[in-house]
């Protein structure tokens, strides 16, 4: 290759970095996102379920809590994808960094964060205690 080229394919490797660092904080931003939705969801639940839950028929209470389970399930998939994705995007984006000797720092390690198991049941378990305390609500 000439120097022409080799100049040219470093360029090229230099943009696709920054595209994969701009899509990190993407995914980053659409992650926060989805946890705002997740905590507002399970928020709104409970007050529900304090609020009005002795007072809702069983089957308004089975439709609430089928409500909730599909949509905090939506929400943990999506989340669990946006996950894989990233950590993928960062491992990529290392590589790269590696090859043009640039210094990423640790500012991309919130993702790793996001990927610990214990994070996932975290929110399972937050999910579980709301659905027993709209159980405990309406057989006290």
């Amino acid at each position: 290759m000439t120097e022409y080229e080799l100049a040219d394919l470093q360029e090229s490797k230099r943009a696709v970095l920054l595209q994969q660092l701009a899509l990190m904080q993407s995914l980053g931003t659409h992650l926060q996102s989805l946890g705002q939705t997740a905590r507002a969801l399970l928020f709104g639940y409970v007050t529900v379920a304090y609020l009005i839950g002795a007072k809702l028929t069983s089957v308004q209470a089975g439709i609430l809590s089928l409500f909730f389970i599909v949509w905090t399930s939506a929400i943990y998939s999506e989340g669990r994808m946006i996950v894989n994705g990233a950590i993928r995007m960062y491992e990529s984006a290392m590589e790269n960094a590696v090859e043009l000797n640039v210094d990423l720092g640790n500012q991309w390690d919130t993702f790793i964060k996001y990927a610990n198991p214990y994070y996932s049941i975290f929110t399972l378990v937050l999910s579980v205690a709301a659905l027993y305390f709209m159980w405990s609500v309406r057989h006290p």
